[in-house]
């Protein structure tokens, strides 16, 4: 009897336990190796004043701002080089003290050697369900990339991951992002 008491008072305290760390990451139920890790920032969307006011309605200035995240395998081709498999999602970063918005799924690809992709604005908003609306709104955040390690010879799979970031303010021009300012 006591036996069975204490097997019931062991499950009851691993299944909080449990909850806590295997139901709340859809990562750690797709990728069981280690991984490297990479964020590029992203910029989409309106970022407008507001009419009554006259007041920027973000902490960026008036604008439309795009973003071209470029994804890169930079492993030689050759016959016995495969496809590097990657999970990608994005995380919105909205400002201190509003409502949090949990991140997108986990997207699954692949890049052949020396292959390369771009993320752009509107890959990014349809990482969400519904997709963001970058027409009306802008969304500041992360894409977040996950390459999982192969088990078996342990080697590491990187990848290059670059972002480029501009702003058409009021239709006029196209300016690239610099160090302090756009």
């Amino acid at each position: 009897m006591t036996k069975i008491k204490s097997l019931k008072r062991l499950a009851c305290s691993l299944v909080p336990l449990a909850l806590l760390l295997g139901a709340g990451s859809a990562l750690a139920q797709v990728i069981t190796s280690p991984v490297n890790e990479y964020s590029s920032k992203f910029v989409c969307g309106l970022a407008a004043t507001t009419a009554t006011t006259g007041t920027v309605s973000t902490m960026v200035q008036p604008g439309t701002y795009s973003t071209s995240i470029n994804i890169h395998n930079p492993a030689l081709p050759s016959a016995n080089t495969a496809p590097v498999t990657f999970y990608k999602k994005a995380v919105i970063s909205n400002q201190e003290g509003q409502t949090q918005v949990p991140p997108s799924s986990l997207k699954t690809d692949q890049l052949p050697p020396d292959f390369s992709e771009e993320v752009d604005c509107t890959t990014i908003a349809n990482f969400f369900s519904p997709p963001l609306t970058i027409a009306t709104n802008f969304y500041e955040g992360w894409v977040v990339i996950y390459v999982p390690q192969p088990a078996s010879t342990g080697a590491s799979l990187p990848l290059d991951v670059e972002g480029v970031y501009t702003n058409l303010k009021g239709a006029l021009k196209v300016r690239p992002a610099t160090l302090d300012k756009f």
